[in-house]
């Protein structure tokens, strides 16, 4: 509809239009008035979701047994629903497990129906008013208070706590979310409304995050990332202006519980082990004959804290 909008625009118009996210369009000069084509929108840089990337949102470690979890919890909700939805599609409508989008995770959390929220640690970086930074400062904040709908004609109201915070667990990119969750589009965010049937799952992936979060909380109390952040903010005000910083860090200190904006990381290969000679392996015998020596992506947090081992050998 944009792209119409601006193909219907005058000739005099500029060359130039902001497309989704702030990104700036631009098309080729034209001649004449009538040899005028459509403006090209052009995705911004900063929107691609880099599968090594973890956002600041995520306040917790990252790794491929929360990952695996996250993927066991999700299959035996779908499946349930599957099979509720071969019998009867207007039931599984009404009574559905999860809900899969960041409106859809919104408008559950609003209705208090969430029971827990899977976030993907890559999300886009869009942050234009309501775009999909605003929508995820949303989601995480609504984690923790209750929505009044009077909030949208007097934002001065102050929301009210909830008896027990939703957990937010921060797991997979938003590729491999949507596989798990068995999509075709990419996903960043699901919110699971009955885990009826899958309790044992539920209640391990509950217990992963919140032993990660503890994690993220002992790596951010260090000098060395203490002062990573405040060299962030000082870079943030520099680039985005006072406002829009204190903004984010008003958002960090209430809903997220830490007044330090740390800035994003990024996930590193775990160091390669070399592999034994060939007689030594065919000593040991066929019980270690699965053992694969090859590299992983490992989260920062748990590489600064020692808890990665790198020189075992990992079972495939």
């Amino acid at each position: 509809e944009v792209a119409e909008a601006l193909a219907e625009a005058p000739a005099e118009a500029p060359a130039e239009a902001k497309g989704r996210g702030g990104a700036v369009a631009a098309s080729a000069p034209a001649a004449a008035p009538e040899a005028a084509g459509p403006l090209v929108l052009a995705r911004p840089k900063a929107a691609v979701a880099e599968p090594l990337l973890i956002r600041e949102y995520c306040l917790q470690a990252v790794d491929e047994e929360l990952n695996a979890a996250v993927s066991a919890l999700l299959a035996r909700l779908m499946t349930f629903q599957d099979k509720v939805y071969a019998h009867d599609p207007a039931k599984a409508h009404a009574k559905r497990r999860l809900v899969v989008g960041l409106r859809e995770a919104g408008r559950s959390l609003r209705t208090s129906r969430a029971k827990m929220v899977i976030v993907a640690h890559n999300v886009e970086q869009v942050g234009a008013p309501g775009a999909l930074d605003d929508m995820v400062e949303d989601v995480l904040k609504l984690s923790k208070v209750k929505y009044n709908p009077m909030v949208e004609k007097h934002p001065d109201i102050e929301l009210e706590e909830r008896e027990e915070a939703v957990p937010i667990v921060f797991a997979h990119t938003r590729r491999s979310l949507s596989k798990a969750l068995r999509r075709q589009l990419r996903s960043s965010v699901a919110a699971i409304l009955n885990y009826d049937g899958a309790n044992a799952e539920f209640k391990h992936v509950a217990s992963l995050a919140a032993e990660r979060r503890e994690q993220w909380r002992a790596w951010a109390a260090r000098a060395e990332q203490q002062q990573a952040a405040r060299d962030h903010e000082v870079h943030l005000r520099a680039t985005l202006g006072d406002a829009a910083v204190d903004k984010r860090v008003h958002a960090h200190r209430t809903y997220l519980g830490t007044g330090a904006m740390h800035p994003p990381r990024y996930l590193t290969l775990e160091p390669k082990r070399a592999k034994p000679p060939k007689n030594e392996r065919n000593a040991r015998g066929a019980e270690n004959s699965g053992a694969a020596y090859v590299r992983r992506h490992v989260d920062p947090v748990q590489l600064d804290l020692g808890l990665i081992d790198s020189g075992t050998p990992r079972e495939t």
